[in-house]
């Protein structure tokens, strides 16, 4: 089983090219149709926002 703790505390010590580099590359691994959880407070943030963006979307 991986450490978690330990595995970002090794990849926040590589220079901030190399991170954005992991990010991007687990954002990758995630597919397409994979289920996302949101919790009612992101749900009402996300309606929020769409709102925001419809009354002014420049």
């Amino acid at each position: 089983m991986i450490d978690i703790a330990q595995a970002l505390t090794e990849l926040t010590a590589l220079p901030i090219h190399d991170r954005l580099r992991v990010v991007e590359s687990l954002w990758d691994s995630i597919p397409p149709d994979s289920p996302v959880e949101v919790s009612p407070e992101q749900r009402e943030e996300l309606q929020r926002r769409i709102a925001a963006h419809e009354r002014s979307p420049e």
